[in-house]
């Protein structure tokens, strides 16, 4: 779904920007951001480091024609597509695995890249920077007594 048509239907959104992924444990992850603004300093990022390497086979974070393109994806709808992934791995066969192939690739382009790297689990689930500074900030004071600011009749 397209960043500009998001509608009622997403419960927890994910943004994430086709073609762009990010090294983590030698692997490359398309990373899902919870804040666009997140996703927008990962895209620079990417783009800035890619650029700097000066590779010519336009790897991860390239340019590609797509500046701007945000995708919203469901927290909800990945997760439910992860757990029946993992449930129906055991029993699958290659006949199986070829006919999902062959469905996928029925699917538009975008649909498919992100199909296959949910999965592999080739993706990474990018917390809110502001998430993150408040979680900094509740460790820098450290841990104390619980204090009750108001009696329990207020």
């Amino acid at each position: 779904m397209d960043a500009r048509k998001l509608g009622s239907s997403v419960a927890v959104p994910l943004f994430y920007r086709p073609g762009l992924s990010v090294q983590r444990r030698g692997r490359a992850v398309l990373p899902l951001c919870f804040e666009l603004r997140d996703l927008i300093r990962t895209w620079a990022a990417a783009s800035s480091s890619s650029s700097s390497s000066s590779s010519s086979e336009g790897g991860s974070g390239s340019s590609s024609g797509e500046d701007g393109q945000v995708m919203v994806l469901d927290l909800l709808d990945l997760l439910l597509r992860a757990a029946l992934q993992q449930q129906a791995s055991p029993t699958r066969t290659d006949s199986a695995l070829a006919q999902q192939r062959q469905q996928q690739q029925q699917q538009q382009q975008q649909q498919e890249s992100l199909a296959e790297l949910i999965d592999s689990g080739l993706w990474g689930l990018v917390p809110s920077s502001e998430a993150l500074q408040q979680v900094q900030m509740m460790r820098a004071r450290g841990v104390r007594k619980a204090q009750l600011h108001l009696s329990p009749d207020d």
